[in-house]
């Protein structure tokens, strides 16, 4: 992400469009024997019915998506992995025009010359269902504010850190400079039941990590 975000910073020509590929998870094919419950509402003399295609819920289904993405890719689309991130895949056409697209399960960005850019996006909707999300300004909870005149570009998680404070009851808390007042003493006698904070510490500071 940080290379693709990178180009863009450094090369005027070369832009960032996100895509999303709607419920990814069920383009795919199990290989594996298994059998499931006959769904409710299924007419079906079967008790149980083999599973062709991959669900959600499926241990495999993350590891069979993955697989069904980049063989489209590389057999189909004619893109070459990137061998240190394997996760980044990059075309180049016979003028030096390039595209890289960088796989996050769902989420699909393309860096690289606006034609190409169109090109693959024309190609990937032949194969998945998929939202065109256009420029880039948000991917996985960070959003992105770039400024190609000036060739500069800022980026935040202000929307991710107040989902944080909400989910923690704490929306309406001010700022302060430092953790604790100045001067306080930290004792080991448990604060009285007033002053508790219900606060799952384990999240909040998974949340932060």
């Amino acid at each position: 992400l940080r290379l693709l975000l990178g180009l863009i910073t450094y090369d005027r020509d070369i832009q960032v469009h996100v895509m999303d590929v709607v419920t990814a998870f069920l383009n795919g094919r199990v290989k594996e024997k298994i059998y499931m419950e006959v769904p409710q509402g299924y007419k079906s003399k079967a008790q149980c019915v083999r599973l062709l295609g991959s669900l959600y819920g499926l241990k495999q289904a993350p590891l069979v998506w993955h697989q069904t993405i980049e063989s489209y890719l590389i057999d189909e689309m004619k893109f070459k992995q990137i061998k240190s991130t394997s996760c980044l895949y990059i075309k180049r056409n016979h003028h030096g025009r390039f595209v890289m697209i960088a796989l996050y399960v769902d989420d699909i960005s393309l860096a690289g010359h606006l034609e190409m850019i169109d090109a693959t996006k024309a190609m990937l909707k032949e194969r998945f269902q998929m939202k065109d999300l256009g420029p880039i300004t948000q991917v996985i909870g960070i959003e992105v504010h770039h400024n190609p005149k000036k060739g500069d570009m800022v980026l935040c998680q202000k929307k991710y850190i107040e989902s944080i404070l909400r989910m923690n009851g704490m929306e309406n808390c001010s700022t302060k400079p430092t953790p604790l007042p100045f001067g306080s003493k930290l004792t080991t006698t448990p604060p009285k039941q007033k002053d508790k904070i219900q606060l799952d510490y384990r999240r909040a500071v998974g949340q932060l990590l």
